[in-house]
């Protein structure tokens, strides 16, 4: 006997994982750790992908990473290519926060997870002249 899912729509999917992630983020963690090795999965906020993430690198060996923390290393990545120096990163509740230097400017990165799965990167400079 052969079981067949009817194919979700965005919006369902969408309405799924938002139940999931609200109605039941211990549970997924819980689940986390039962099917795989990792020793305690940690949440990054959105559970349904911290347990998709750890069930995949469970299986292929490499741990998927979150959007904001990706997005985050990217933004850090080119302005380092630029010359910046990174003094500075933190984890928030909803990103990363990170503070890059070139001679007297300083650039503030920041990384948010927004509503409906996106993330938001905000880069504000401040230079320092001397008169």
């Amino acid at each position: 006997m052969t079981t067949t899912y009817p194919d979700l729509s965005a919006e369902e999917a969408a309405a799924i994982i938002d139940h999931v992630n609200e109605d039941h983020p211990a549970k997924l963690l819980l689940l986390a750790r039962a099917f795989t090795p990792a020793p305690a999965p940690v949440s990054t906020g959105n559970n349904v992908l911290d347990f998709i993430g750890t069930l995949l690198g469970a299986i292929t060996n490499n741990q998927m990473q979150d959007p904001a923390r990706s997005a985050y290393d990217r933004k850090v990545s080119d302005l380092q290519g630029q010359g910046y120096a990174l003094q500075q990163t933190r984890q928030t509740n909803t990103g990363f926060v990170g503070t890059l230097v070139k001679g007297g400017s300083t650039v503030t990165v920041t990384v948010d997870r927004g509503a409906n799965r996106t993330v938001r990167v905000n880069v504000s400079e401040t230079t320092t002249y001397r008169y």
